[in-house]
Order: C-alpha cells, then structure tokens, then sequence
C-alpha cells in the first residue's frame, strides 16, 4: 500500500530553485504491466529515475537534490520517523545513488524539522522528462554521469512504446508466440551508448546489461552478464533466460 507522509521541500542542485516532492510512508510497487526493459506501466511507485527539468532549463535528479525541509502530511498524529529504501523509490538509479557517493546515507529520511515557518508558499512540483523530451536532454551532452545514465535508460524505454502497442496486439492472438522485434538505428545506437556507459560505471548492474545485450541481438554476452545475476533478481533473470532460448530479442511483459 502507498501511504504519503508528507511533502519534502528540495532545492535543485542546477540553480538552487525550490521544489516539491512527495514524502512516501510505505511505497505500493504494482503496476499493471511489468516488462524486462524496466518499464512499469500505471505504477503506484516513481518509476523515472527522479528526472527533472528546472525552471532555469537545467535537469537533475531529485534523489541527488538536497533536500530543505519537510511539510508533515496534516492527519492529526505525529509524522512518522520512517526510513526507506534509494533503491526501491529511485529504481536502477537508486543503485547508482549509492554507488557515486558511498559517504553519503544510503537511506532517505524526513526531515524533522518543517518547511520554513514563516513560508507560505508551497513550491511547486518539478517538470518530469518523459518521451521525446528526453531526446533534448541527450543533445545537450549533459557532464553530470547520473544524468548520462538515466537519460539514455528512459529514452530507451520510450523507443519500445511502440513496440509495445504492436506487442499487445499480437499477444491478444498468439498467446504463446512473440511479435518479431526489429530496432530501428536510432534504438540500437542508444542501447550501445547505455550499456558502454553501465560497463564502465562502478557499480554494474548485470540483469540490466543483460536485457540490453540481448535486445540487442548479441546472446552470449547477455548469458555471460546473467549468469553473475544475484538470488533476488532470479525471477526476472529466468524470464531473460527464457526469452534467449526462444531466440526472442524484443522487451517481454512478465508477472512478479
């Protein structure tokens, strides 16, 4: 079940503009559809990273943003003192989040202490980068190396929409069967840039290098990756194993 506690008050990291977020209590991780690309459709959890764009024309994350203060959902009780997991809210990012700076808490907190008491403006929510627009982002060759992740991640996701209309449609017939999953050159060239940059990243994320390999047609590489994946992705990792020796390339819908 998805419980809001509040509301946390963050300042962007690109120009120190204020912004709100929502404070979970507990964090529901259904959604309609699962697929092994990563994407979640109709999910009661933030399933984009925590991509931003400021008012300044900058992006950030929201996790790597810092946050300022916090507005107690009004229920009558005490706010609860709750800790929760980066990784689950912020999904593959929440890793890297760890992984950039391990100094730094590996759990987010609320603040004790309430947004400004003075302050009677609530700042508003950030603008999420979703679909084409993530292409912007992509173009501006942002530095920051979270950013060079999430985005190419999302805008990979994004590619696979359509795919994902075609998939339906064709399962609605063929219930045991997949549709054929041909990438465009724009698509194969983004999953090539995504897997070099997660290759090199500290923390490599196995299962993810692994869909990614073999949608793009390269088995033994995605085999090579999933054999290292670790008892609490086994699920998902047989759903990829599974999909390798139909010699299925595209993104599968799949069940937790």
């Amino acid at each position: 079940m998805t419980r809001i506690a509040g509301t946390n008050i963050i300042k962007a990291p690109c120009c120190g503009a204020f912004y709100s977020t929502t404070a979970f209590a507990s964090i529901n991780f259904m959604a309609s559809e699962h697929w092994t690309d990563g994407q979640d459709e109709n999910s009661l959890s933030q399933s984009d990273g925590g991509l931003r764009r400021c008012i300044c024309g900058g992006y950030f994350l929201s996790g790597y943003a810092e946050r300022v203060g916090f507005i107690p959902k009004n229920t009558g009780q005490q706010p609860e003192q709750s800790e929760y997991s980066v990784a689950k809210i912020f999904g593959k990012i929440g890793k890297l989040l760890i992984a950039e700076d391990k100094a730094k808490p590996q759990t987010i907190r609320m603040l004790p202490t309430q947004w400004a008491a003075n302050e009677t403006v609530i700042p508003p929510n950030a603008q999420s980068v979703t679909g084409a627009a993530i292409a912007k982002l992509l173009d501006s060759k942002p530095q920051d190396i979270n950013l060079l992740i999430q985005a190419p991640r999302l805008y990979w996701r994004h590619l696979n929409n359509q795919f994902r209309d075609e998939y339906r449609a064709y399962k609605e017939v063929h219930k045991d069967n997949f549709p054929a999953y041909a990438p465009s050159a724009a698509q194969m060239d983004n999953m090539e840039q995504l897997a070099a940059l997660l290759e090199d990243h500290d923390m490599v994320d196995e299962l993810e290098l692994g869909e990614l390999y073999r949608e793009m047609g390269q088995p033994l590489k995605a085999r090579a990756k999933l054999a290292k994946v670790g008892e609490d992705d086994r699920k998902l990792c047989e759903m990829q194993l599974s999909l390798l020796e139909k010699g299925y390339r595209g993104p599968a819908r799949f069940k937790y």
